[in-house]
């Protein structure tokens, strides 16, 4: 198509479906962050395009209009290598490592923003609740962070491991010379009033044989800085760890009080998504492929679960073939209808049949009892 005298390409426009964009597990700000935004796909055509446009337009179905313009900075390149296929078939951003991290929940939409927004110049043209403010889109962003669209947003979603830029020091425990000790002072200090899920990690010093606890930081019973930000894929956004020390173990909680307009949903035990979210982190593949993050081959010990009602609960990992069936059950991708969470949720599995799922996988053990697990020690044994 011919141009108009002394015109050229300058940017390309288009948009998403106005659809439910997303996985249903995503908390509510992701799923409206995951169509209002670039996609692995988006981002690897601008950036492969860049001898033909230096930006390019997005609008989103919540009336937004975003824009991104090319840096060409070593981020940018990076990213590049992030969004894009297989070497045979780079374009297909599908097997992207990206799209494949948003679909293994290891990494979020706003994730991705954060990414795009350190490698070039994303900014808002025109918007909206979820975007906030026209202007530059900065590393640090949070979908509705902006008063007005938090106040108007249905409930506020979990923060669990958002991360923050600069990175904030990690607030740390003192040294125990027992993980079990360690997860109850975690324990101890969690036993307030919070209203998010809690993830953080247990550290070991394997010269001395000692245990810290990674504390998150919380203000208003929200944590404002999650110190399971240290698995996050970016090394740019993890802050470092004690010297000497190294990841051992995860711990989680459940959140004691609803947000204010929400439902309380006290969980006596761990998610699914949570025993996947271990598991990820610990698989260590044959061939670490090149250019991927290291969000993988971390030690796990011992996971804790700090349950509402003030049980404490301590699962070590087995590596025995129920386990392995266990981890593929909890991958949603893996087992999809099949798996846990789609039984859990279609009303074909038991929460108690969940539970003993776990019990014959690893050690399941109470270290702090409660109504709902009145008896202290070892659940059950590995068969």
């Amino acid at each position: 198509m011919p141009y108009p005298q002394g015109h050229n390409d300058y940017a390309i426009y288009h948009s998403h479906p106005a659809l439910e964009a997303g996985l249903r597990e995503w908390p509510e700000s992701k799923r409206a962050t995951y169509p209002n935004s670039f996609s692995a796909g988006d981002i690897y055509a601008v950036i492969d395009d860049q001898d033909i446009c230096a930006a390019t337009y997005l609008s989103g179905p919540d009336g937004s209009l975003i824009k991104y313009t090319l840096s060409g900075s070593a981020a940018e390149k990076r990213l590049f290598k992030r969004v894009a296929g297989p070497a045979s078939m780079p374009s297909l951003s599908t097997l992207s490592q990206v799209h494949r991290a948003l679909q293994n929940l290891t990494l979020m939409p706003s994730d991705v923003v954060r990414l795009l927004a350190g490698a070039g110049r994303l900014e808002v043209v025109v918007p909206s609740r979820l975007w906030g403010k026209v202007g530059k889109v900065t590393g640090d962003w949070r979908p509705y962070s902006d008063k007005e669209g938090a106040d108007t947003a249905a409930v506020r979603s979990p923060a669990v491991c958002e991360a923050v830029w600069p990175p904030k020091a990690l607030s740390l425990s003192g040294e125990f010379a027992h993980a079990d000790d360690a997860a109850r002072y975690a324990h101890s200090r969690l036993n307030a009033r919070i209203h998010s899920q809690v993830i953080g990690c247990l550290l070991l010093n394997p010269v001395t044989r000692t245990y810290r606890i990674a504390e998150p930081i919380l203000e208003e019973g929200y944590p404002v800085c999650a110190p399971c930000s240290v698995f996050h894929p970016d090394a740019y956004y993890r802050p470092p760890l004690p010297a000497g020390y190294r990841i051992d173990g995860m711990y989680f909680s459940s959140a004691n009080l609803a947000a204010e307009g929400g439902r309380s949903e006290q969980r006596p035990f761990f998610e699914p998504d949570d025993l996947h979210r271990v598991f990820s982190y610990r698989h260590k593949p044959a061939k670490r492929p090149k250019d991927l993050p290291i969000r993988y081959g971390f030690e796990m010990s011992a996971i804790y679960f700090s349950a509402a009602d003030g049980a404490l609960l301590g699962y070590t990992p087995s590596h025995s073939e129920q386990e392995l069936e266990l981890l593929r059950r909890v991958s949603r991708v893996y087992s999809g209808a099949e798996s846990i969470q789609a039984q859990l949720a279609e009303g074909l599995m038991g929460a108690q049949d969940y539970v003993r799922l776990v019990e014959g996988a690893g050690h399941l053990r109470v270290l702090q009892t409660s109504e709902r697990w009145p008896v202290a020690g070892l659940v059950s044994p590995v068969q």
